[in-house]
C-alpha cells in the first residue's frame, strides 16, 4: 500500500500541488491534511462528477453537483480513509481519485433511479467506472488480475460489454435474455470486479 503521493502514472495527473499532499497525514485524520487533499483534487472531482451526471443523461443541477462533490470526499475519508489506503503507487493517485469519484456517482444514480425497464433505458450503460479500470486505467495488470478472479460467465460479459463493445441488443440476442436481466447481470458483475480489485488492494 502506498501512503504517499509518489509521482506515479501520467505525467498530466502530477501537479506540483497534488504531488505534495501528505497522504500519510491525509489516512490518519489529520485536518489540515485533509483541508489540503480537498483543495488539491476539488478541480478533478468536480470535473469527475459533472461529466459522469452528463454520460448517464442526467440534467446537471448545481446543488446536486455540490452534494456529490462533498460526497466523494466523504468516500474517501470514511472507514478510516479505506478507499485511500488501497490506492499503490502502481497508478497515480489522481487516477485513484478520479475512480472513486466515478464510482460514487454512480452508487448515487443507481439508489436515487430504482431498477427498472425505463429506468435502465435512461441510464445508458453504467460504463464509467468499468471504462476507468478496462479502458483508461494505468496497471493494466491488476486489471488482468481481477478479472481473473471471476466467474468465466461475468468475466466474458464485461468483456463484451467493455472492452468489445458489443451492443445491448446483439448480447440479448446471443445470450437469450431480456433487456432488464442483461443489465441485472452486469450489475452484478461490475460489484465483483469491483470487490476483486478491493481483495488484491488489501493482499
Amino acid at each position: 500500500m502506498g501512503v504517499r503521493q509518489s509521482g506515479g502514472g501520467k505525467q498530466g495527473d502530477r501537479s506540483p500541488v497534488i504531488a505534495s499532499v501528505d497522504l500519510a497525514a491525509v489516512i490518519a485524520g489529520d485536518r489540515s491534511a485533509r483541508a489540503a487533499f480537498v483543495d488539491a483534487h476539488a478541480r478533478l472531482v468536480h470535473a469527475v462528477v459533472v461529466r459522469t451526471l452528463r454520460h448517464h443523461a442526467t440534467e446537471v443541477v448545481d446543488a446536486t453537483v455540490e452534494d456529490l462533490f462533498a460526497e466523494c470526499f466523504v468516500a474517501m475519508f470514511d472507514r478510516d480513509a479505506r478507499r485511500l489506503r488501497q490506492w499503490t503507487a502502481r497508478c497515480s493517485l489522481a487516477s485513484w481519485v478520479r475512480l472513486v469519484a466515478t464510482s460514487t456517482v454512480i452508487d448515487h444514480l443507481r439508489r436515487t433511479r430504482p431498477p427498472s425497464e425505463e429506468g435502465i433505458e435512461r441510464l445508458p450503460d453504467g460504463q464509467a467506472p468499468l471504462l476507468e479500470l478496462l479502458v483508461r486505467a494505468e496497471d493494466h495488470l491488476r486489471v488482468r488480475a481481477a478479472l481473473a478472479r471471476l466467474a468465466e460467465a461475468d468475466r466474458e460479459l464485461l468483456v463484451a460489454m467493455f472492452v468489445d463493445e458489443e451492443s445491448v441488443a446483439s448480447l440479448t440476442s446471443r445470450l437469450g435474455i431480456a433487456t432488464g436481466a442483461l443489465y441485472t447481470r452486469k450489475n452484478r458483475a461490475i460489484e465483483r470486479l469491483k470487490a476483486a480489485f478491493e481483495e488484491l488492494g488489501e493482499s
